[in-house]
């Protein structure tokens, strides 16, 4: 819709450089994005609408973008001269691709991710969306703890831009109609647990975790290993000592931890509180060693 000789560049929205805001219309009553729309006056709402395609009505952009006429005389009244410039009739009716972010310009957005997991268990909030770059990914109820995706698709990994901003009612109303509940902590613990990239809670050697409530860990071949990780730190234990007991990578049993705090399963606790201690296991497993060898003496004698 713009000249071929202007080069579109997407900045980070707290830029103090921006010349035109699009908006999908479920993000439109976000706070954030009120107080930038006070700070820039143009902009256009996208709003989802067959019958409207390709119209502009007042501060509204309708899509799919079938035809872009009006879209190309919004923008050149406002920001170009097409004057001299040859138009192919053939541009008015084909289909728009919208740019996305490619990874390394989204980078400049840090998202902090402790803030938006927050926000999802906090109950007072009630309805909130889960967006990332791509747009919106999921509808979440705070209060009762179910996630609900758009086509009842459900997503099997998350990326690093995800942010989350709260869901009018009437948006909710259709989000919800005929399509199924999932879990939110269940769904997030396998979301996460194939994401690579999500800044997760620091976890050392020598934190001392207790779990508070068990995961639902999905069948796999690491269900096994998870199972024996949490019946380790629902006694409270310390980081190092379950992965020398179990013989699990330290990488694996750190993201377990970081993933539970996450998800606000457990939390931290002071050593001394710890009721599993590898030290406890080994006293216990010699003391086991000696009366096996004790006994097996015994039946040697005996003639058993």
């Amino acid at each position: 819709s713009v000249p071929t000789d202007v080069n579109v560049q997407w900045v980070n929205i707290s830029s103090n450089e921006i010349d035109l805001l699009l908006v999908n219309d479920m993000f439109f009553d976000s706070p954030n994005i009120q107080r930038v729309i006070q700070q820039h006056k143009s902009y256009l709402r996208l709003v989802k609408d067959v019958n409207q395609a390709g119209s502009i009505i007042e501060d509204k952009l309708f899509y799919p973008f079938t035809r872009l006429n009006q879209l190309v005389e919004w923008l050149e009244q406002r920001y170009f001269n097409y004057m001299g410039r040859q138009v192919n009739p053939i541009e008015d009716n084909f289909v728009l691709h919208s740019p996305r972010y490619s990874a390394a310009q989204y980078s400049q957005t840090k998202v902090d991710h402790k803030s938006v997991f927050n926000e999802i268990f906090t109950p007072r909030n009630g309805y909130i969306q889960l967006y990332d770059h791509t747009g919106f990914l999921a509808l979440i109820d705070t209060r009762t703890e179910r996630v609900w995706f758009e086509q009842n698709q459900e997503l099997y990994s998350l990326k690093n831009s995800i942010n989350q901003t709260y869901a009018k009612n009437s948006f909710v109303h259709e989000m919800i109609k005929d399509k199924t509940p999932y879990d939110l902590r269940t769904w997030l613990w396998h979301a996460i647990s194939h994401t690579g990239d999500l800044d997760l809670p620091e976890v050392d050697a020598d934190h001392v975790f207790k779990l508070d409530i068990w995961p639902q860990f999905e069948k796999s071949l690491d269900r096994k290993d998870n199972l024996k990780i949490a019946a380790c730190f629902a006694l409270g234990a310390k980081v190092q000592d379950v992965q020398q007991h179990l013989g699990i990578s330290l990488e694996r049993v750190k993201k377990f931890v970081a993933i539970a705090q996450t998800l606000k399963l457990g939390e931290l606790i002071e050593a001394d509180a710890a009721k599993f201690s590898i030290e406890q296991k080994q006293e216990n497993s010699g003391q086991v060693n000696k009366l096996r060898s004790f006994f097996g003496k015994l039946r040697k004698k005996l003639g058993l």
